[in-house]
């Protein structure tokens, strides 16, 4: 696997996608662009950990991610039930993508061994989910801090992405046990 071409990869996808999202007109998405652009450069400066398949695979789960929210947010045409069916998908991804990176900072710049990492990414997570509910309140014109049902919802639908979040890793943690004691 071509570690440095993943990263020039995501670095020129997330400018391509910062051009049309100034095309489309989304100014919401410039936040979420950022972002995960200065969030993948602060963790790719850490060479040891960052350059490992696991990370690179995630790199490209996170371009994934940004294309499925320019998606849905680009396309207005769809039904008011589609519309609410894949904001809800949308923030399931969102909790999964987030609570990744944020396990990636604790497992890379956090210097004393935690005991449950996974959780602690977890609870930053919904705290941040919390958060941008209100960012987004703010840029819809919404009273900040006063959750509609679709706030809710989509407060709902983090918890659950956490809750996946944690499960996959989990697993996958548990089989990449099983199959190294095999191994030897």
């Amino acid at each position: 696997m071509n570690f440095t071409a993943i990263n020039w990869f995501s670095r020129f996808y997330y400018l391509l996608c910062l051009l049309v999202v100034y095309f489309v007109n989304l100014p919401i998405l410039y936040f979420y662009i950022l972002f995960f652009i200065l969030s993948i450069e602060v963790l790719l400066l850490n060479k040891s950990k960052s350059e490992t398949k696991v990370f690179k695979i995630s790199q490209l789960v996170f371009v994934l991610f940004i294309s499925y929210v320019m998606f849905v947010r680009s396309f207005k045409g769809f039904s008011t039930e589609i519309n609410y069916n894949l904001n809800t998908v949308e923030h399931l991804f969102f909790a999964i993508v987030i609570c990744l990176l944020i396990y990636f900072y604790i497992i890379f710049y956090y210097k004393k061994r935690l005991k449950y990492p996974l959780l602690l990414s977890g609870l930053v997570f919904n705290f941040i989910g919390l958060i941008n509910e209100s960012f987004q309140n703010y840029f819809n014109g919404k009273p900040i801090f006063i959750l509609d049902t679709l706030s809710v919802k989509d407060i709902v639908a983090n918890v659950f992405g956490t809750l996946i979040f944690i499960t996959v890793v989990k697993f996958l943690t548990v089989r990449m046990l099983f199959l190294n004691s095999i191994e030897k």
